[in-house]
């Protein structure tokens, strides 16, 4: 299989990676998107890179994000056009999104993509949203004011549920962020199972350090999610623990659940739990 980099695992690895040069290839279609009950629905669309060995500057990743597609969403009863936008909360800072269509648990959601002759397409149902049985602080070995999470699963894990964990600082950073690691499939997980969270990397943070601060307000938000996205983002964990090796290229592609593309789009049933770290 042809070697090739999503834009996801560049924002993984830019941080402890050179700079670095892409073939010309207009590659694969990428894309990436979710629906959180509650909220609006955000999509990226990108094409793979192929690693060339030679090296220059990564403003050519631009030209990898995709901004004039057609992309619609469907609820079952309602289609809508998805208005594209700069968000640069987000890599790549371009997003597709609506208004008209918010998230409910137990609905399926339709996603297509028209570009370029192309058609993507997917569908996920958001699952119901799980208690949070609590996080608490622990401070890492060494230090007086640095801690990671440890997160309680609140309902018995089991092989059929699959999970995504986000925290978000409070004035720190401006969205939910993907922690380490980010996605924990429920096979094997006893009752009341707790997960050892990292500090995910932020764009609003120029200087990336993976423990919370003494002092600092965080949301931590469990989310129950399909197998696809889940799998999707083991991958990508996976991948993160190779960021030593600069630009290491994936031998196969992350599990998709789009027909016609790469990537993923996952329905979120999302639950938040605040701490104060002290």
């Amino acid at each position: 299989m042809k070697k090739t980099l999503l834009i996801t695992a560049i924002a993984l690895l830019c941080s402890c990676s050179g700079p670095g040069r892409w073939e010309n290839d207009p590659g694969e279609l990428v894309a990436e998107g979710w629906i959180e009950a509650g909220e609006a629905p955000v999509v990226m669309l990108t094409s793979t890179l192929s690693p060339s060995p030679e090296f220059t500057h990564l403003d050519s990743l631009s030209n990898h994000i995709v901004k004039r597609a057609k992309v619609s969403l469907s609820d079952g009863d309602t289609t809508v056009i998805l208005f594209s936008k700069q968000d640069k909360r987000y890599l790549p800072p371009f997003v597709y999104t609506t208004g008209w269509i918010t998230g409910q648990a137990g609905k399926k959601y339709t996603l297509k993509v028209e570009y370029n002759g192309k058609t993507l397409s997917a569908s996920s149902t958001i699952p119901a949203p799980e208690p949070i049985g609590g996080v608490r602080a622990v401070k890492v070995d060494g230090t007086d004011s640095l801690y990671t999470l440890v997160v309680t699963l609140g309902n018995k894990a089991g092989a059929d549920k699959f999970y995504r964990i986000f925290t978000m600082v409070e004035g720190e950073d401006s969205r939910f962020i993907p922690c380490f690691p980010s996605a924990i499939e429920g096979a094997g997980l006893k009752e009341n199972a707790e997960i050892t969270i990292t500090r995910g990397k932020g764009l609003d943070r120029p200087i990336f350090s993976t423990q919370f601060k003494k002092g600092s307000t965080v949301r931590v938000k469990v989310c129950t999610c399909e197998e696809a996205a889940c799998r999707f983002w083991m991958a990508i964990d996976d991948l993160s623990t190779l960021g030593n090796t600069p630009f290491f290229p994936m031998h196969e592609n992350p599990a998709t659940n789009i027909e016609g593309g790469l990537g993923y789009w996952a329905g979120y049933g999302a639950t938040v739990s605040t701490l104060k770290v002290e």
